[in-house]
């Protein structure tokens, strides 16, 4: 059996905080509803289209007037004050997470966003990058006048997953089709902003890393991938576990005796990569990566 043992540790990584590397995804846009490419006709023609919101788990633009797909929505067009008010058109565009003004429909109103006017994008390497960029505490649930160059930074809904939003394009109606608006004259026109962000998921729980080299030695995770358990032989004592996804959540967890040959039943689990936590009485951390079959 032990000639068939999956042994992890040159993959298994021990730290305080990983330095995960983020992932780029380019050439994204959020439409105003009323433009002329998704209602096929005038400017101002009322439609809800999948291009006037975005889900940053999925990276998928999602429709943006059904209740249903509330949580999915990160971001959702939206005009504010600059859009139709009753008496005038607007000329900015911009987003929200809350309430839009398409027939009040909303977005998952838990990702909000803090505009970071003091950081590169290109200098956005690491998810520990985007956690250090990150203010909580000034992030807004909308912008309604995104502006070119404008980086945002979020920490997706209730995961680890966190964002950097950098707008590369905007179009907004100009004075003349306002006043061509305000006259009913027909038009033609598209209102969006266009995006790229970088994206990684926080995996480490900030416990202190294993002290001691001989520890990396102590512990063999078998089999990888594993259809339904997942064997612990271990000359180290782990009082508890627990099992990430790839959005940095917790799925499963337990506190047991990993001595020996422990036993994790993963059967639970969809496929997929996921990360194994060992933790001791000491808050002494080993992760290792494995994958459901």
């Amino acid at each position: 059996m032990k000639t068939k043992l999956f042994l992890l540790v040159a993959s298994i990584c021990f730290f305080k905080t990983p330095a995960q590397n983020l992932t780029l995804v380019t050439g994204k846009k959020i439409y105003d509803h009323h433009s002329s490419s998704l209602s096929g006709g005038n400017y101002g023609d009322f439609n809800v289209n999948t291009q006037s919101g975005y889900d940053f788990v999925n990276n998928v633009n999602v429709p943006s007037g059904t209740a249903t797909q509330a949580f999915d929505r990160d971001i959702l067009e939206h005009n504010g004050y600059y859009g139709w008010n009753g008496n005038n058109w607007g000329i900015k565009f911009g987003f929200t997470n809350n309430v839009s003004n398409i027939s009040g429909y909303a977005g998952n109103n838990q990702t909000v966003f803090y505009l970071n006017t003091s950081i590169t994008f290109s200098t956005l390497n690491t998810v520990n990058d985007l956690v250090s960029a990150y203010n909580s505490a000034l992030a807004n649930s909308e912008d309604t006048a995104v502006a070119v160059g404008n980086i945002y930074i979020s920490k997706i809904r209730n995961t680890n997953l966190y964002v950097a939003m950098r707008i590369t394009n905007v179009s907004n109606l100009t004075s003349a089709q306002v006043v061509a608006l305000d006259n009913n004259q027909p038009l033609i026109a598209d209102v969006f902003f266009e995006f790229e962000y970088k994206y990684g998921t926080l995996l480490s729980t900030g416990l202190n890393a294993i002290s001691s080299a001989s520890d990396l030695n102590n512990v063999i995770v078998y089999p990888n991938p594993s259809a339904g358990v997942l064997y612990l032989s271990s000359t180290k004592k782990f009082n508890s576990y627990k099992i990430i996804n790839v959005l940095g959540e917790q799925v499963l967890h337990g506190s047991t005796n990993l001595t020996n040959d422990g036993a994790i039943d993963i059967n639970s689990l969809d496929s997929g990569v996921y990360f194994l936590e060992l933790l001791s009485n000491k808050s002494v951390l080993q992760l290792s990566k494995f994958i459901k079959e």
